[in-house]
């Protein structure tokens, strides 16, 4: 991909309950952290979750900020790789808007810890979860060498060769929307980062005349950041300085509109609340490499391969669900479900019954993905989803 694609858009397709959920905490901890989202799954981040004794730290918003950065920089052919290549510079420039110095020594612990540090998802109603680290490895050069011709001191300069996506993030991907990038890197203060993560999903629809209200103490709390004693010291962290976290916030650009938000003290003078609603005036374009947010990847692939959209619409408008025969040979064949099951009926609905037991019979055949870095059974099973997709005829 060459730079001048790369910065076509600013759009950037991340796992949904990244970017609606305070999975990342607003403030670096080397302790777990657990968060309960509104249906009820449960995320533990960071911790010993593999048994290994090694206490890895909870992510935080420094932490989805770079993974921003990495999905920006993901190649989009088909199929996308696991393997993303990119310079520290581009990397440093994307993340901070800076060429390197500092900034590409912190990245180097920020990607070590996107190795090391895993969730561990449980859905509501379920025994079973599953554990997976987003990052499978990374690679660093670096060299020795002097800033000034005649200094004696020789500078260590690091450069990154490629981050690699690990197998069990990938099908996370299955279930993204567009986040925008740049409007995230506009936001100094980590709180306001971490608010504007899950804000905008509880406001959509939401007028002057009836906002979503929550008080600063809970707030802070949600997004893991510190909680004040007093609640003046709560008010004064929001609106102190004359770029404050409410001023950051307030008139923020959204999907469906501008992010409002006002403080006023509670009905029961114990705290202050914020209340947050959206003005209905579009601000930013709709993402250009989806035609449609809705069809998702699988719709992507349909539309890159020919298809319309209005066919599109046909094919799943006829979805029913998978048979006890298919859920099965899932089963057997250890792709994972949890998660994937509505795009594996939307990729059933688009390339037929027959097809689809062909996927599922050649993932578990040996050797049969000719790119090496699609390993795992589910990566495999999406793999010939998606090219299946892309060569079943359209019109």
């Amino acid at each position: 991909m060459t730079d001048s694609a790369r910065q076509q858009s600013s759009f950037v397709a991340v796992p949904k309950e990244y970017v609606t959920s305070p999975i990342f905490a607003a403030k670096p901890t080397t302790q777990s952290r657990t968060v309960y989202l509104s249906d009820g799954t449960r995320y533990t981040i960071g911790g010993n979750l593999l048994d290994t004794g090694k206490q890895a730290p909870a992510l935080d918003i420094r932490h989805l900020r770079l993974l921003l950065v990495l999905l920006f920089f993901r190649q989009k052919d088909f199929p996308p790789p696991a393997k993303i290549t990119f310079s520290m510079n581009d990397a440093c420039h994307q993340y901070a808007s800076s060429q390197g110095g500092r900034y590409s020594r912190d990245l180097m612990r920020l990607f070590e810890d996107l190795k090391n540090s895993c969730f561990e998802i449980q859905r509501a109603g379920d025994k079973d979860f599953f554990i997976y680290p987003i990052l499978k490895d990374f690679r660093i050069r670096g060299k020795y060498q002097r800033r000034k011709p005649k200094s004696e001191k020789m500078q260590k300069e690091l450069h990154l060769e490629y981050a690699e996506l690990h197998e069990d993030f990938i099908p996370i991907l299955m279930e993204a929307v567009h986040f925008d990038l740049e409007t995230f890197k506009k936001f100094t203060s980590p709180i306001a980062q971490a608010i504007y993560i899950f804000i905008p999903s509880r406001s959509p629809q939401r007028k002057q005349e009836n906002p979503f209200s929550i008080d600063l103490k809970t707030l802070l709390r949600e997004i893991g950041a510190a909680v004040p004693a007093a609640k003046w010291e709560r008010k004064k962290l929001f609106t102190q300085n004359k770029n404050s976290i409410l001023s950051q916030l307030n008139g923020a650009p959204t999907r469906t509109g501008i992010l409002k938000a006002r403080i006023e003290e509670t009905a029961t003078k114990e705290d202050y609340q914020i209340l947050f609603w959206e003005d209905t005036v579009p601000t930013k374009p709709s993402p250009p490499s989806l035609k449609s947010q809705k069809t998702g990847v699988f719709g992507e692939i349909w539309l890159r391969g020919g298809g319309s959209k209005e066919e599109f619409r046909h094919k799943i408008s006829s979805q029913t669900t998978l048979t006890k025969h298919e859920l099965g040979l899932i089963a057997q064949s250890r792709i994972r479900l949890d998660g994937n099951k509505k795009a594996f009926i939307l990729a059933k609905s688009l390339i037929g019954r027959n097809s689809f037991l062909s996927c599922l019979t050649k993932t578990n055949r040996k050797n049969s993905v000719p790119n090496t870095t699609i390993k795992g059974q589910t990566s495999r099973f999406i793999y010939f989803l998606k090219e299946e997709i892309m060569k079943t005829p359209k019109g």
